[in-house]
């Protein structure tokens, strides 16, 4: 497996515990159904992960089962500290932008469309008719010629 995924989903996996448990180092987080649902990881990528954040001391394993198979897990306060200090330097890069992708397939014309890019707070107002084909026409053909 490539290192920076497995670093990546590391580091998902310690965020999806820190927002089940909702910040808290009581809660304690099910592998199964929890996290293998909210992440759609493997059940056991999920605890190799999992074994590997208790090692950094960010999270305990309370919860086995025969074999020291992990079966759920709780933050340790140097987890939440990590996951509030990512989530800090994350605001500070962005400032108060939140990264966006939009991808937008188009087949055909955009003529009154609700497609809009904009912030949060952009408003587009639509209005819906008919649309009048032979006047689209006539505009077109009597538009300045380059």
């Amino acid at each position: 497996m490539d290192i920076r995924k497995r670093q990546a989903d590391r580091a998902r996996i310690l965020k999806a515990i820190f927002d089940t448990a909702d910040g808290s180092e009581e809660a304690i987080v099910r592998i199964v159904p929890q996290l293998v649902q909210s992440l759609g990881l493997p059940e056991q990528e999920i605890i190799s992960a999992c074994q590997y954040l208790v090692g950094e001391g960010w999270i305990k394993a309370p919860l086995k089962v025969e074999g020291n198979y992990i079966v759920g897990v709780h933050l340790t306060h140097r987890g939440v500290e990590k996951v509030e200090q990512s989530l800090k330097q994350t605001a500070e890069r962005n400032g108060p932008f939140i990264p966006s992708i939009s991808v937008i397939n188009i087949h055909g014309d955009v003529i009154s469309s609700a497609i809009q890019t904009g912030s949060a707070g952009a408003q587009q107002q639509i209005y819906a008719q008919d649309l009048n084909l032979e006047d689209s026409e006539r505009s077109r053909d009597s538009a300045p010629k380059d």
